[in-house]
């Protein structure tokens, strides 16, 4: 809410005039519009509003919407869903409550993370990554690990750190939706990008659904497996 400019101060004070051409010069000064920019009018006084909107051409506006989430479900895809965390309180330890809206939300995975990263050159090398076979007893499987291969020998890989839903032992164990520590690895913080990310949902091929929000912590890579499938 804008706050109204103060009434000219009136009264014998020998300082009465002084502030008083103080307050109108103030009230003379102009914000300059630019292309990105224009200028607005109230009843008290002027503001810049953005003439960019997100997804409707020219540069999209930054973004200072980020949230804390927590993965609810997988799908070896570019993307995954999660809730968000709606209430933090203190009980012995730090505690977070999540929403109770299953999978609500759909976050984009970082651009290095994703599942649609097929084959890439690396050092003038060719490298190519593929699926795990299905029935994989691995963690998350293709959202957690894939294959490598140079032209010559495969490499297990995996993201660390891992991707883990709240009811992953590792996540948190307490199904959909309660209360998990701050340090539960189900949780990761997103940022609303209205220009999108890229990234689509494409459950139904017909209609392909733009997501929104990207994952920003935290930062994950792919490392060679400690361990053979």
């Amino acid at each position: 809410m804008s706050t109204p400019w103060p009434k000219p101060w009136s009264g014998a004070n020998p300082m009465s005039a002084w502030i008083n051409r103080m307050l109108q010069r103030c009230k003379e000064e102009v914000l300059l519009e630019s292309k990105d920019f224009r200028r607005v009018q109230t009843p008290n006084g002027y503001f810049l509003e953005s003439k960019i909107q997100g997804g409707k051409g020219g540069t999209a506006a930054p973004s200072t919407d980020i949230q804390l989430f927590a993965i609810t479900t997988l799908n070896g895809n570019d993307w995954f869903n999660a809730n968000k965390v709606v209430n933090m309180h203190y009980d012995g330890s730090l505690q977070l409550t999540i929403g109770q809206l299953q999978g609500a939300f759909k976050i984009a995975k970082a651009t290095n993370i994703r599942r649609s990263v097929v084959k890439e050159t690396i050092d003038g090398i060719p490298i190519t990554y593929r699926s795990i076979p299905p029935g994989s007893p691995l963690n998350g499987v293709n959202d957690n690990n894939r294959v490598a291969n140079d032209g010559t020998s495969d490499e297990l890989q995996c993201v660390y750190p891992r991707f883990m839903t709240v009811t992953d032992p590792g996540g948190s164990g307490i199904g959909q939706i309660g209360l998990v520590s701050t340090n539960a690895q189900c949780l990761v913080f997103a940022v609303s990008m209205p220009g999108g990310t890229g990234v689509f949902d494409l459950t139904d091929p017909a209609h392909p659904a733009a997501i929104t929000w990207l994952e920003i912590s935290p930062s994950r890579v792919w490392a060679k497996r400690y361990r053979p499938l």
